[in-house]
């Protein structure tokens, strides 16, 4: 398995506040809430088909109230969260406020489903996320070789769309205040290496 390659990806960053390196895309003073930013790969049409694993690690620093910041979100369309929560289906991963809660959310036909988390600014996370069958899936772990376990998010969606777009560092830029927030994230591993997408520590209860 390789972690993606940002470099390869559309960047729409306001002011250069959101960067990326081969691993990593960084956001810095970022308004959330009222610009346009993200990090975002085309793997064609249905790519996103059926069961999949994806691995992501992600920290948030000195979110400001209200802030929105996508770390993980598969649509087939273009541009920020908001963008592609209310024009099409999705299923996203983000940062909400300055708490932070953790958000796993599935949108189809307009229906969303929503789990959420408080988790701790400034604190490094090794997300582990899955879909198997309709059932959509982040486990949050403290260590890289996800082995402590700090919470799980499901939902269990109507069905399993396919997807082609992946995004990553998003803002909403639904209109909101400044909102600004700073954090990163980095080494997307798809898992889709060998023979297919493995479900990494995916287990249906």
């Amino acid at each position: 398995m390789a972690v993606e390659d940002f470099t390869t990806y559309t960047l729409a960053s306001a002011g250069g506040t959101i960067g990326v390196t081969s691993t990593r895309a960084t956001a810095t003073s970022f308004m959330s809430r009222n610009a346009t930013g993200y990090v975002q790969g085309d793997k064609g049409a249905n790519h996103f088909n059926g069961n999949f694993s994806h691995l992501l690690t992600v920290d948030l620093t000195s979110p400001a109230s209200g802030a929105v910041w996508a770390q993980w979100i598969l649509s087939n369309l273009t541009g920020d969260l908001f963008t592609q929560i209310s024009g099409g289906d999705s299923l996203s991963i983000y940062f909400f406020d300055s708490g932070p809660t953790l958000t796993l959310r599935s949108n189809q036909s307009g229906v969303d489903l929503i789990d959420t988390f408080a988790l701790s600014n400034s604190t490094i996370y090794y997300l582990t996320i899955a879909r198997a069958g309709t059932i959509f899936r982040c486990d949050v772990y403290s260590d890289s070789g996800r082995t402590t376990l700090v919470h799980t998010l499901t939902v269990t969606s109507a069905t399993a769309i396919s997807y082609r777009y992946i995004t990553v560092a998003s803002g909403y830029n639904d209109g909101g205040n400044a909102n600004t927030m700073n954090g990163y994230v980095e080494n997307l591993d798809l898992q889709e290496g060998g023979g297919g997408p493995t479900l990494h520590a995916m287990q249906l209860l």
